[in-house]
């Protein structure tokens, strides 16, 4: 069983985050450390089983809430300043710098899910990881979603957001966003919707610096076949985004797995530990750290 030790990572802007350190509970020393990234707006423990399955596989693995989500949020959203950008170059590399103090000789993985992989390009340490995983991570607009789900997200966000925002000063969960999204996040969010472009495309023309195009690890992208969001078409946008980077793109399909359904959140359940899991295990375990 995975030893889980709450601790608090600083941000480079020194804000606390809020972390979850997953050990081996025979603290044998680990074959990698392991960050994971999470999706937009979703708390680090909705993916604590999924990360746990590789602590007890003798990884150890680093799993936190951004900035405004989850532990790392204030009572209240409203007037807190928190954006997908400060994410990736703040939060992630924050997180970084704490795998690079507290495991200086030890290979170091990434993994990511969602929008979580759209933020790597902002890391100024990026070049620290040995390789990286991302899963369901395309172009983050909701133009290409599955059509149907698209009409409900684009018309509810174009009617409620220039409102809700202005007046309550954060994006409510319970308008059916799941969890409470901070202002600057949803901001960015439905701007880069709105110009239906790439995320990495927007964020790279919003800050002073970026790191995209630099990038020339070897990244491995998941898809979900009958996921709603990063849908099959998407796949080629990921390595739009990172156009140096070795990026090597898999379909992944629930039939493969005797399974009916994955979707854009499955593979972080049970119901896919003793096929998809172990797949991601096998890759990780022969990961080379010269790659």
């Amino acid at each position: 069983m995975a030893e889980q030790k709450q601790i608090t990572i600083p941000a480079t802007d020194g804000f606390g985050l809020s972390a979850l350190l997953l050990k081996n509970e025979g603290g044998i020393s680990p074959k990698a450390v392991i960050q994971f990234h999470a999706g937009t707006v979703i708390r680090k423990e909705f993916y604590l089983k999924f990360c746990s399955f590789f602590a007890d596989n003798c990884f150890d693995v680093i799993l936190f809430d951004y900035r405004g989500v989850g532990e790392s949020r204030p009572d209240s959203l409203v007037g807190f300043s928190a954006s997908i950008s400060d994410w990736g170059i703040k939060d992630a590399a924050g997180v970084g710098n704490w795998l690079i103090a507290h495991y200086p000789d030890t290979p170091k993985l990434l993994l990511a899910h969602s929008m979580g992989g759209q933020i790597i390009g902002l890391m100024p340490n990026w070049n620290i990881y040995d390789r990286m995983m991302v899963v369901a991570s395309s172009s983050g607009n909701w133009n290409n979603f599955i059509p149907s789900y698209r009409r409900k997200v684009e018309w509810s966000s174009r009617l409620l957001f220039p409102i809700v925002l202005k007046i309550m000063g954060y994006a409510p969960g319970r308008l059916g966003l799941g969890q409470d999204w901070p202002k600057g996040v949803a901001l960015e969010w439905y701007s880069n919707c709105k110009r239906n472009g790439l995320m990495a495309e927007y964020l790279s023309g919003k800050n002073n610096e970026s790191y995209y195009d630099r990038i020339d690890k070897e990244i491995i992208a998941w898809f979900l076949s009958d996921d709603h969001m990063a849908t099959p078409k998407t796949m080629p946008n990921y390595k739009k985004s990172y156009p140096n980077a070795r990026v090597e793109s898999y379909m992944i399909r629930p039939e493969s797995c005797g399974l009916e359904s994955i979707g854009h959140f499955g593979l972080f359940k049970e119901k896919t530990r003793d096929t998809l899991w172990n797949e991601i295990l096998h890759w990780l375990e022969n990961c080379d750290a010269s790659d």
